[in-house]
């Protein structure tokens, strides 16, 4: 019994398969140069730091702060955290195929769609001040230029993209949960109240 499909000599031919939506992205910006590649990456990134950082002021300030100054735990803190919010997404998109669990679909993924993103954009700024600090003034302006180049070098080829991606998430979600836990309570190391020396 042949499949429902054109016979091209005596073989059934199978209809075409259609893209998804991310291969299609995927194919497109393999399709692209590599200057083209690095001048969306940086493009987008300042896009949506200008966005982020100024509708979230005082939090994306926090933020970085926090996260430049424990760089090694935000990064602890943060992979397990990427890969719950991940799973989340995760479960979000397959529940979506569902007419029920489209109810329930919809609150995670735009869940993790606005986190994640935010916290990268913050480890980007926070990475920028980083490496910008002793030449440039440290600023979040500077942050993000610098921060979006860097990460924008690395879109040359899918592979370090997708490294550099993963790190960035892992530390911005690391402090920007710091953050949130403290209920903002992590702030500049001069604002903390310092007890009087004993006197003997």
């Amino acid at each position: 019994m042949l499949l429902s499909g054109r016979q091209v000599g005596g073989l059934a031919e199978l209809p075409a398969t259609p893209l998804s939506d991310q291969q299609t992205v995927v194919d497109f910006y393999m399709g692209v140069s590599p200057v083209v590649r690095i001048a969306l990456v940086v493009g987008a990134i300042l896009v949506v730091g200008i966005t982020v950082l100024g509708l979230l002021p005082e939090y994306s300030r926090r933020t970085i702060v926090t996260a430049r100054r424990s760089p090694v735990i935000s990064i602890l803190i943060g992979i397990p955290t990427t890969l719950v919010f991940g799973a989340l997404a995760y479960i979000g998109l397959l529940l979506s195929h569902s007419d029920i669990g489209v109810f329930f679909a919809i609150p995670l993924v735009t869940l993790c769609l606005a986190l994640l993103p935010t916290w990268a954009l913050i480890a980007i700024v926070s990475t920028g001040n980083g490496l910008s600090g002793r030449f440039l003034r440290d600023s979040v302006g500077v942050g993000l230029v610098v921060g979006a180049l860097v990460v924008g070098m690395s879109a040359v080829h899918i592979i370090p993209l997708l490294a550099v991606t993963g790190f960035v998430i892992c530390y911005g979600a690391g402090a920007g949960v710091r953050v949130l836990i403290s209920g903002g309570a992590a702030s500049d190391p001069a604002d903390r109240s310092v007890p009087p020396a004993n006197k003997i």
